[in-house]
């Protein structure tokens, strides 16, 4: 069956680039049975429109504004999980569905789109202190994912793939994704809010698509099924705002980066394994500790030099208190 629904995530503002994700929406060779766009309470809708929008309201946030949606919509056995600033050919659902139906899949997600290349202080930190040896030693083995998740709670990507392959994935771009409706219920997202508690969800799509990978939904990704992600939350940044932000991006990519592994990793492995995952996150942690503070050096912003080890302290607290809240 090939019936599914879009819901798309947003908070009305992203303009013409909203436009752009209806008008693809609305070139699709398989037309969905409803489109969903989910609001935060007291946002206005989008003046963007196709005329056949269900508006839907909950609670603001990454994870919120997935999360909550999933019970309120009708029942459909697919779901087009959408930001609002996403553009993708007319026959991306059919190509999409039929890729699901032919090799068993219960999620369809976007590759990584090459990936970001990594800084030129995190390259020269990493070669330095002759990590990536250790690196692979502690987290790597030969795998067919696509993008798999290593022992420290970050990720690997493997780049030798073929376009029009399609191949099993451990996570992905959370911006475009279809999702049999049963398995993103499956999950209870909403118990993952913990990651926007300070504002900043990453990594919420790892947790997204790993969380099904572990329940045992074949999460897949078709490299070939391209999309375009417009990116509505780019822009000019005061200089004094883009501070605070780096600090606070700083901060959560610690506390967010090392609770993702103690609650999905560390706990889901035994013996030996749990020994690696201990190693490799020792690991990681200090290496971005020392990028993260050398970055803070370089720019003279002195907030930033300790904001990582603060999150991954802020982590260890709140994991005591998620530990004592479990236990009452």
């Amino acid at each position: 069956m090939n019936n599914y629904s879009v819901l798309i995530r947003t908070l009305g503002t992203a303009g013409d680039k909203y436009l752009s994700t209806l008008k693809a929406i609305a070139s699709q060779t398989i037309k969905p049975q409803k489109v969903y766009v989910v609001l935060p309470y007291g946002y206005n809708p989008p003046k963007e429109t196709l005329g056949i929008e269900t508006y839907i309201y909950v609670q603001k946030g990454m994870v919120a504004q997935r999360a909550f949606a999933f019970d309120i919509i009708e029942p459909v056995e697919w779901v087009m999980l959408l930001d609002d600033d996403v553009s993708f050919a007319p026959d991306f659902v059919e190509r999409g569905l039929e890729a699901l139906n032919a090799n068993g899949g219960d999620v369809l997600c976007t590759g990584t789109e090459g990936g970001k290349e990594k800084s030129v202080i995190k390259k020269k930190v990493i070669n330095l202190l002759g990590t990536i040896a250790l690196t692979r030693r502690v987290s790597s083995r030969k795998s067919d994912f696509q993008i798999r998740i290593s022992h420290g709670g970050g990720y690997i990507v493997n780049k030798n793939v073929k376009r029009d392959e399609v191949y099993p994935t451990q996570s992905g771009m959370g911006f475009c994704s279809i999702c049999r409706l049963g398995a993103v219920k499956a999950i209870h997202f909403e118990e993952d809010l913990w990651l926007e508690k300070y504002g900043y969800a990453w990594p919420d799509d790892q947790v997204f698509f790993y969380k099904m990978h572990l329940m045992g939904y074949k999460v897949m990704i078709l490299p070939k099924l391209n999309t375009k992600h417009l990116d509505a939350g780019a822009g000019a940044t005061p200089a004094q705002d883009e501070y605070a932000r780096r600090v606070k991006n700083y901060r959560l990519t610690g506390r967010n980066g090392t609770m993702f592994w103690y609650l999905y990793v560390y706990k889901y492995v035994k013996g030996w394994e749990k020994a690696m995952s201990v190693i490799a996150i020792v690991h990681r942690v200090s290496i971005n500790t020392i990028i993260y503070m050398i970055k803070g050096i370089a720019r003279a912003q002195w907030r930033c030099v300790f904001a990582y080890p603060t999150g991954v302290r802020e982590a260890v607290s709140d994991l005591q208190e998620m530990k004592g809240k479990t236990k009452d």
